[in-house]
């Protein structure tokens, strides 16, 4: 059939449409009846239509430029990698996990050190060659590089065969550990020298993940971690460290929520910020070769109704893909409660595989591309950005306002917010204010005490489930 059905039909304007609305809402006012707000509060139409997206051009070309197309025959165009995380205890049984998650499905490993630790114990039959590895520092993150290289060098191990990241946030460090300005810059400075001719293996991240978790909304993660990036880039190339080098080196983390439309947009304003923020330090770069590393949330995830929270960690992993994620790790449901089992880690390990081998979202590589909502989302986000990091420079920088703790206390606000909302029934939680299963008896574990200049992960549910 060659005639087109909708030829015969008149075409209505978008400001066609929004009069036959405004007519039929009988005086009512149409942006206050039907318009709303993302978590952030960034204003959603209640409909688009290509209208919206004239004046978006600058979007088109980082459209399917998430990864680089794969030269493996059979591969579905959008790739990520499956990550499992240990946190080492005893390296001995942490072994034994990580080569089981590696023969069930997992392309990535995640592994949380203090220092000292025994590779040859902790990596025993793991071949590094052939997967993605990502140290968690939780102690000197130079000693643990030192380690860790010493180790690569010990096996003789090619330098060039390394793929994955030191999971070090630069400035954002501190949120979680006492540091000064200066012990963080030597120590970016010597994680860079030390790093050199691992090509594949990054060491300075820009990380949105402890914002997030600790209850921060989109616009203030985004905007923080650049802020942090930006006065770290500065105090680096200060030192003599070329930029273009830097570039190679920066990875972006951040964790995922469960608002799912923002989210999408969130991961990717990571790429684009970065990639045009770029453009004021005169390096060019191609889109898809930067790497970003999502989790799913710890702030969404409830103690009360813990299955829910694999529903939950399924919608952060699609929107973590959709977005453009390169490594992805799915929490595990019940970590809100308890030490993950076997159970759990399957569960979380299955999620990525299932969005892929079953949900198929591997066969598109940016299956978002020109849709009106998310795109004009995504703009809204991205401007909203720039206006908040030109506030945070001009109250002194990233450093200052963590210094004086102007930063932390924003975001606990806003935590704070979102908490009573929860309580207040504003917010709906399955499980917790809507629809509780009264025969659950939940595990309650207590989060860490805050310190005035940390931000720690929090729960949205944590003072309705009190």
């Amino acid at each position: 059939m060659t005639q087109s059905l909708f030829e015969s039909f008149p075409k209505a304007s978008k400001e066609e449409w929004i009069a036959q609305v405004t007519k039929d809402l009988r005086g009512k006012d149409f942006e206050e009846t039907l318009f709303s707000k993302t978590a952030s509060g960034l204003p959603i139409q209640p409909f688009f239509t290509a209208e919206d997206n004239q004046g978006l051009e600058f979007i088109e070309p980082y459209r399917n430029l998430i990864n680089p197309v794969s030269e493996i025959p059979g591969m579905g165009p959008r790739i990520w990698s499956n990550v499992h995380y240990e946190k080492v205890v005893e390296e001995e049984s942490a072994n034994k996990r990580i080569l089981e998650a590696l023969a069930n499905g997992v392309d990535a490993i995640r592994i949380e050190l203090k220092g000292g630790e025994n590779y040859h114990v902790l990596l025993r039959d793991v071949h590094l060659q052939y997967i993605q590895v990502f140290i968690d520092p939780h102690g000197s993150p130079v000693a643990i590089l030192q380690e860790f290289l010493s180790y690569l060098k010990a096996i003789e191990f090619p330098v060039d065969q390394l793929q994955g990241a030191f999971m070090w946030g630069g400035l954002v460090y501190a949120l979680r550990f006492k540091n000064s300005l200066s012990e963080l810059v030597e120590d970016a400075y010597q994680l860079l020298e030390l790093s050199k001719g691992f090509q594949g293996f990054k060491v300075v991240g820009i990380v949105g993940t402890y914002y997030h978790n600790a209850g921060a909304d989109a616009v203030q993660e985004l905007a923080y971690a650049f802020g942090s990036w930006m006065e770290l880039a500065e105090r680096l190339i200060m030192k003599g460290v070329d930029v273009a080098y830097l570039v190679s080196k920066t990875f972006v983390g951040t964790a995922v929520g469960s608002d799912f439309f923002e989210e999408i947009a969130k991961v990717k304003a990571y790429r684009i910020f970065f990639h045009q923020l770029l453009s004021l330090y005169g390096v060019t770069i191609d889109p898809s070769s930067i790497f970003i590393y999502t989790s799913t949330s710890q702030w969404t995830k409830t103690q009360k109704d813990l299955h829910t929270n694999m529903i939950r960690n399924t919608c952060e992993a699609m929107a973590s893909v959709i977005g453009g994620c390169n490594a992805l790790h799915v929490l595990p449901f019940d970590q809100a409660s308890k030490e993950a089992d076997a159970f759990s880690l399957r569960m979380s390990r299955n999620i990525s595989s299932i969005v892929q081998e079953e949900s198929y979202l591997n066969k598109v590589m940016d299956p978002t591309a020109g849709s009106y909502y998310i795109e004009n989302l995504l703009v809204q986000l991205l401007e909203a950005v720039k206006d908040k990091l030109s506030v945070i420079e001009q109250e002194g920088g990233w450093w200052h306002l963590y210094a004086s703790y102007q930063m932390q206390e924003e975001i606990k606000l806003t935590r704070q917010q979102k908490q009573q909302d929860v309580v207040d029934g504003k917010t709906v939680i399955v499980g917790v204010n809507k629809y509780p299963n009264k025969a659950d008896i939940p595990t309650f574990n207590s989060l860490p005490q805050e310190a005035n200049w940390q931000l720690l992960p929090s729960r949205l549910s944590l003072l309705s489930e009190l």
